[in-house]
């Protein structure tokens, strides 16, 4: 069930500055990168060369441990390990949602927002939806389900966008208006994952 992943070293990571806190994820957030230039990438190489410049942006200017997410996925549907090592009995925990502890975090690179408005593409959904459904399996998440998110002290989705628990435009309109689908998506990927 474990999508392909590339993992740091293969994308040219750079350690984080301190040790990873660690959480077990009981909810999936979907985000987007809101950077025009992520959507120019046109080649795996590209793609890993978008990611590293997130990461310095979210190490050094931002001032975080390491990049936010857990994992990114490019427009052609690759899938990128961010703030995740790789032990899958445990979760990183991110700095994707302001609340973080008990939750994964993915972004799709792109900009799904005005003005810009790029659209997610089936590569990238696809890829989102394999990756939810292999954290989901593990952790036993129910992606049709809501329940408490323990860091954000209130109930929400288990799979959700940012924007359901702090103000912003991330994930997008578009990647956004997606959601159920997502939900269902996960869902009926993971009745047919192997035991």
């Amino acid at each position: 069930g474990k999508p392909p992943i590339s993992l740091r070293a293969t994308w040219g990571a750079r350690p984080p500055k301190t040790g990873y806190t660690y959480t077990l994820a009981a909810h999936l957030a979907f985000h987007h990168t809101a950077t025009v230039e992520d959507w120019s990438a046109t080649t795996w190489d590209e793609c890993a060369a978008r990611v590293r410049t997130i990461q310095t942006y979210h190490m050094d200017t931002n001032g975080w441990n390491d990049l936010g997410y857990a994992y990114v996925i490019c427009k052609h549907g690759d899938v990128f390990q961010a703030r995740e090592d790789d032990d899958d009995a445990t979760d990183v925990q991110g700095a994707h949602d302001g609340f973080n502890r008990g939750s994964a975090g993915i972004s799709l690179l792109g900009y799904f927002h005005p003005p810009v408005d790029h659209q997610p593409t089936g590569a990238q959904v696809s890829s989102l939806v394999d990756l939810m459904a292999w954290i989901a399996g593990r952790r036993g998440i129910d992606p049709l389900g809501r329940s408490l998110y323990d860091a954000f002290g209130a109930p929400v989705d288990n799979l959700y966008g940012h924007r359901e628990v702090k103000a912003t435009d991330c994930p997008g309109d578009p990647l956004f208006a997606l959601k159920e689908n997502l939900r269902t998506s996960v869902s009926h990927r993971l009745l047919r994952m192997p035991l």
